[in-house]
């Protein structure tokens, strides 16, 4: 499927729309969710349990171009990843019924996982636009079958398909969308549940860990902002890989290796000897290895208490 991506002032986009527009909220990252739902009606994609319906399910509410809720979602924080509004014709109870087909997913050729669903969560923004890369043409026809445009809520996680740095400042994603125009996708799919290859499940898997990259990079630009940036990306494409060579791999175990090639470059596993010692010890837990290589760089730092002059990479 031909899409592509642009982006705009979130009030721009619900205000230009002719038909009604709809969020779709996530309970789980929208920590505001509460305080919506007492000044505007929604309705969840889950099932009441004892006429209870959790806070934490996706919910949906209809927007109009005067509303507070507008105002209220453009100003979240860039990072929240609260949930994506689309334009459609359909009512609240169908559009309901066809969501909640996608809340599950099975994933066929995994002996592990194709007779036992998963939460599939594609009411997070993340994995929404992760959907238009991952998805077969035909899966992603399916799930936006009653979507006319989408618009995305952008962050430093999502901010490269319109061309964003993920190190740039938060002013560049603050009340901004990414917006897609989805095409006609005809009648609404019979299937009763939504099944997806292999291939399709292991390539959300490769866009997630794209996205820690990203994360990364800009954890390690917030502490090391005189670096360059390109340095600062090459770094954090690399850590992952390198630190799981030697069974680290954590989020703060590759962060760790991480701070440790910028310092004393990416070579510093092969040509510092006290730091290959560590790494090379395989009979070593990973979190005390990980323990070892903290102490070696913080005594590192001690002795040599200006960062390593690098070039740009």
């Amino acid at each position: 499927m031909n899409i592509g991506f642009d982006s705009e002032l979130l009030p721009d986009f619900v205000a230009r729309q002719t038909q009604p527009v709809w969020v779709l909220i996530d309970g789980v990252n929208c920590a505001v969710l509460p305080e919506f739902l007492q000044r505007h009606h929604g309705i969840s994609l889950y099932k009441a349990s004892n006429s209870i319906t959790p806070a934490h399910a996706p919910w949906l509410l209809r927007l109009h171009a005067d509303s507070r809720l507008v105002d209220d979602l453009a100003m979240l924080p860039t990072d929240m990843h609260w949930g994506f509004l689309f334009t459609s014709a359909q009512s609240s109870d169908r559009l309901r019924t066809h969501f909640r087909r996608f809340t599950m997913m099975w994933i066929d050729g995994r002996s592990d996982l194709e007779d036992a669903p998963i939460y599939f969560r594609f009411y997070d923004p993340r994995v929404m636009i992760d959907c238009f890369e991952a998805l077969d043409p035909a899966h992603l026809a399916s799930l936006l079958q009653p979507v006319q445009h989408l618009a995305l809520p952008l962050s430093p996680m999502m901010g490269e398909s319109c061309g964003i740095s993920p190190l740039a400042p938060r002013s560049a994603f603050r009340e901004r969308v990414l917006t897609i125009d989805c095409p006609a996708h005809g009648q609404e799919p019979a299937v009763t549940t939504f099944r997806i290859s292999g291939h399709e499940f292991q390539a959300f898997g490769t866009l997630q860990r794209q996205r820690a990259t990203r994360k990364l990079a800009r954890e390690l630009h917030q502490i090391h902002p005189h670096l360059p940036d390109s340095l600062i990306l090459h770094t954090a494409r690399l850590a992952a890989d390198r630190a799981g060579h030697y069974g680290l791999e954590s989020i703060r175990q590759v962060h760790l290796y991480a701070e440790c090639m910028l310092w004393h470059g990416d070579d510093f596993d092969r040509r510092i000897p006290q730091a290959r010692l560590v790494l090379m010890k395989d009979d070593m837990l990973a979190w005390r290895k990980a323990a070892a290589l903290e102490a070696w760089f913080v005594a590192s730092k001690t002795t040599a208490p200006t960062m390593p002059r690098h070039e740009q990479v």
